[in-house]
């Protein structure tokens, strides 16, 4: 599932091809991502502009010359990309750029969403998101977290405490800090959780300078040895799996605890 380094790199992506062109036409694919009607998306985009492209969590959101804002969330197996000639399978949205280059919005298993908001404060306020991950101080972090009734896991990837972090992202905070992932948010100190918050923003700005594909990360990272009997790049532990809050969990239990 794309996560916030992710939804970041498409945001660049964005940025660098599509704004300030305007868009000749408007393609929709499959109704069950959408959740305003296609005639209303293309008459907010057809004929206008992207004019800013920006983050929150795991949205992207792009400003468009009515004022208006296009939303995206990947779901599952989604992600954003440029088509200079055919657009790819499980295309769910096109807009033809000048030149007949499109930028696309692919998502095979449809788990993802589009819309269209009137400004990003009241897109956020709707959907009940948190702080963005890479904006949130360590004071509203620690509060947030610790004011949580279950996992630490499942504290970092509730998108309404913050937002942005989900299955793989927590499972790397959490190897990284040397944490289990079914401990107790609301008992760890705060001196713990402040220095979690100077964790993930470490790994979040790593992975997006990788621009999040993880098998440039660094060797010690979790990421590329999420499979159970991986040597652990910190301790001489391996790497077990297990399934909690309905995900499947990657951690050292030598290390983690």
């Amino acid at each position: 599932m794309p996560e916030l380094p992710e939804v970041e790199s498409y945001c660049r992506y964005c940025s660098s091809v599509a704004l300030g062109k305007k868009i000749s036409k408007v393609k929709t694919g499959s109704r069950k991502v959408l959740e305003v009607s296609a005639s209303t998306l293309r008459r907010h985009l057809l004929h206008n502009k992207l004019s800013s492209c920006k983050r929150h969590g795991k949205y992207l959101l792009m400003g468009i010359s009515d004022g208006y804002l296009l939303s995206m969330h990947f779901g599952m197996s989604g992600y954003l990309d440029y088509a200079r000639e055919e657009a790819p399978e499980h295309t769910h949205l096109s807009l033809t750029l000048p030149a007949g280059g499109e930028l696309v919005y692919v998502c095979p298993r449809k788990f993802g969403r589009i819309s269209i908001a009137e400004s990003a404060d009241a897109f956020v306020k709707e959907k009940g998101l948190g702080p963005d991950a890479m904006e949130i101080s360590k004071k509203d972090f620690a509060e947030k977290i610790s004011g949580y009734n279950g996992s630490i896991k499942g504290a970092l990837m509730n998108q309404g405490l913050v937002a942005g972090i989900g299955n793989v992202y927590s499972d790397e905070i959490l190897y990284q800090e040397g944490l289990l992932p079914e401990r107790k948010a609301s008992r760890l100190e705060s001196k713990k959780l402040k220095k979690m918050h100077s964790a993930m923003k470490r790994i979040l700005n790593t992975a997006i300078r990788n621009k999040a594909e993880r098998e440039e990360f660094p060797a010690r990272y979790l990421a590329g040895r999420r499979q159970e009997g991986s040597s652990c790049g910190i301790c001489s532990g391996k790497i077990k799996k297990k399934i909690h809050l309905g995900r499947p969990t990657y951690f050292c239990p030598n290390h983690q605890k």
